[in-house]
């Protein structure tokens, strides 16, 4: 009784509540859904700006994926064995171990351009070509690398002495932005605006989660640095040139490192 009392007594209210509360689906809007999407963000230069103020909080709140904004494909040639490094005038040359103790961690992919082909091998598969250990061996062949110090000393370790060392894209990053703190080949290329290197946290983790990805991930990924490391040269080498400093490198910075590599 009490309720048929109140829903007489209050039937417009319960009539306008019901229509305010009713979506209005005909409403002249010219507006699609595809309208209302948010455009895709590109944080590489607030990724930059915070690697150089050495914000690790503020980098690590960011979405590892929108860390890469662009897609490279790379075939990756398994004629490694059967290619002929004989009379190669340059090569890209990326070779990685586990972490960062150089010295005695395990080395786990060479990755290596050369004459448009991208190579990605574990280090007991060098000895399958003995043309490409007398290329690294050959200081007339040019070879280009992200660290050469690291470079050295791993090839040292595999009992082969490389020669010919060009340019070494870590040593270019800091003489172009010295305050930038250089942390791995994805850094280096965003400099010059490449994006499509995920960064070694992406790929191995951090802490206590480190660890050695899948070889096809693992392989992927030194492929890509190795090419990054082509481009990023070029760029380097005509920008430091512009800047009068690529004499710094190559006389001064490059053969310092080097030496103390000799010296690990």
């Amino acid at each position: 009784k009490k309720l048929n009392e109140n829903l007489t007594n209050h039937k417009d209210d319960a009539l306008m509540s019901k229509q305010l509360a009713t979506i209005n689906t005909d409403a002249p809007i010219a507006v699609n859904l595809n309208d209302t999407l948010l455009p895709e963000k590109d944080d590489s230069k607030k990724i930059a700006l915070f690697q150089e103020l050495d914000f690790k909080q503020k980098l690590d709140n960011i979405d590892a994926e929108t860390q890469i904004t662009e897609e490279k494909t790379i075939e990756i040639s398994n004629q490694f064995s059967t290619f002929d490094f004989s009379n190669v005038e340059s090569m890209d040359i990326r070779i990685r171990c586990f972490q960062d103790n150089y010295l005695k961690n395990e080395i786990i992919g060479v990755g290596i351009l050369v004459e448009g082909h991208t190579f990605v091998i574990h280090p007991d598969e060098i000895t399958q070509n003995e043309t490409f250990i007398n290329a690294l061996q050959n200081e007339a062949t040019k070879k280009y690398v992200y660290d050469a110090k690291e470079t050295k000393v791993l090839f040292n370790r595999l009992d082969i002495e490389i020669k010919g060392i060009e340019h070494c894209v870590m040593l270019a990053s800091y003489l172009l932005d010295p305050a930038l703190k250089i942390i791995d080949v994805a850094q280096s290329a965003q400099m010059q605006g490449i994006n499509y290197v995920e960064s070694d946290e992406m790929i191995f983790g951090k802490g206590a989660k480190m660890h050695i990805p899948e070889r096809m991930d693992l392989f992927k990924h030194i492929a890509s640095e190795v090419n990054a490391i082509h481009e990023v040269s070029a760029l380097q080498i005509r920008k430091l040139n512009e800047l009068k400093q690529l004499e710094l490198l190559t006389t001064l910075e490059l053969p310092l490192s080097l030496v103390l590599a000799d010296m690990e």
